[in-house]
């Protein structure tokens, strides 16, 4: 079951000329929305790297892990794009190179993506459960390591699909497909896959966000007591006091939320439908026509979850806004600069307006 790409999912769909009018009309939103999510997302996702990298947050740990995560949702898109070209005619997926490329790119950038997020749960965990092991744990150093391993096992994984796919004939036409005596071991390393990226992490981050739940929600009972005490006590310092969760980890919160919702649907529709397949063998195609449209919906957002990075962060991220802001937004700054301008203009006139009407008054008296 090949979680990733629906690379040969989305060209199976759209060359299969039994579709009904349903998938028709599904697979026709798709054909027009994929480019627009491909082209979204890849501003928005290179625009937020070079925040990210940028000199306001590049120190930053979690900076690291979220801009690396644009770099791999890129190449991810850029797979899909690949893979869309078919809808038009275009089949340069379809040739050596290319097919053997487009493969590994879209397994090894999903996997790398899949355990930002996971690197950013766990840093969150740290901030909030473990805040005295956070500059032993939340460090450049440490999040350098973890991305390199990460790449290294992906490599390891995934580089079977340099060496395992050619591009064969079949039906008069060629197609990317795996070699006929590898079949076997695609199988296996598409389970592996589903463990490594939905299986193994999914689980870890929910463990850890439960424990965040429950972190999050005794801190806030303490803050409520510490301001009720404060008030009796007329303490304005203690009632000020923001909770060390609050800023960073509403940002890492939220980029996790938003996975779990974007991520998982599509993972949970296919294991339902594998394993009614498993129970039912060859008696028919047991997929029916509503599990048919989720899928189809729920593909849609998990391409979204490698486009709306950027929205995200803005939303949530305040030094991040603040960052993407000043770094791309030449629009405000010449605006605020205008104003500042105008506004100094007009003090200047009040003040020489002041020194005229002073000069009149001793012109007056004299």
């Amino acid at each position: 079951m090949n979680m990733n790409v629906s690379l040969k999912a989305t060209y199976d769909n759209q060359s299969d000329g039994n579709l009904r009018d349903e998938q028709q009309d599904t697979m026709l939103f798709r054909r027009y929305a994929l480019p627009l999510i491909c082209f979204l997302g890849i501003l928005g996702n290179s625009l937020s790297a070079k925040a990210f990298f940028g000199p306001g947050l590049r120190h930053a740990s979690c900076s690291l892990y979220l801009a690396v995560r644009c770099i791999s949702d890129n190449g991810f898109i850029v797979t899909l794009f690949t893979v869309w070209l078919d809808f038009v005619h275009v089949r340069v997926f379809h040739t050596e190179v290319i097919c053997q490329t487009v493969v590994f790119l879209s397994f090894l950038c999903s996997f790398i993506s899949v355990w930002c997020v996971v690197f950013v749960t766990i840093e969150n965990y740290v901030r909030i459960c473990r805040h005295t092991h956070v500059n032993r744990f939340c460090n450049l150093k440490v999040a350098r390591y973890s991305l390199l391993t990460c790449f290294l096992v992906a490599l390891f994984l995934y580089n079977f699909f340099l060496w395992g796919t050619q591009v064969q004939q079949m039906g008069g036409k060629i197609y990317c497909l795996t070699k006929p005596n590898f079949i076997q071991a695609e199988l296996v390393i598409t389970y592996i896959d589903t463990a490594v990226t939905l299986v193994i992490p999914l689980l870890t981050i929910l463990v850890l966000m439960g424990l965040i739940i429950v972190s999050s929600i005794e801190a806030h009972k303490r803050q409520i007591r510490l301001n009720s005490t404060a008030i009796q006590n007329n303490n304005v310092e203690v009632r000020r006091r923001i909770l060390p969760h609050s800023r960073v980890t509403r940002l890492l919160s939220s980029v996790t939320v938003m996975f779990l919702i974007l991520h998982t649907p599509l993972h949970v529709i296919r294991i339902k439908v594998l394993f009614e397949n498993w129970l039912r063998g060859s008696k028919g195609d047991p997929t029916s026509e509503l599990d048919r449209t989720f899928q189809h919906v729920f593909v849609t957002m998990y391409y979204l979850n490698y486009s709306v990075n950027c929205v995200i962060y803005l939303v949530c991220g305040q030094n991040f806004r603040k960052v993407f802001i000043d770094s791309f937004c030449w629009f405000c700054k010449i605006r605020n600069t205008e104003l500042e301008v105008e506004a100094e203009r007009f003090s200047n006139v009040g003040m020489t307006s002041s020194l005229i009407l002073e000069k009149d008054e001793e012109t007056t008296i004299q």
